[in-house]
């Protein structure tokens, strides 16, 4: 069917979304009632922060090229 739009990108979107929300409540879970001076729970920040990341490089331009063809 040609008319038939597949949602393939926007539901992987809609998954990757939820991984994303996950590493930011973990951060937040970690950063809650922190002492103001340096401790050593801040060495499990660098983990979610750089899979967001990778996440975030994977999709951005997915999700652009898929809006880029809407019509």
């Amino acid at each position: 069917m040609p008319q038939k739009k597949n949602p393939d990108i926007a539901e992987l979107a809609r998954g990757k979304s939820g991984r994303l929300i996950g590493n930011l409540t973990g951060l937040l879970a970690t950063l809650k009632a922190l002492p103001l001076a340096y401790n050593r729970d801040l060495q499990e920040d660098k983990e979610p922060v750089f899979d967001s990341c990778d996440q975030l490089e994977v999709l951005l331009p997915a999700f652009t090229g898929m809006m880029a063809t809407l019509t």
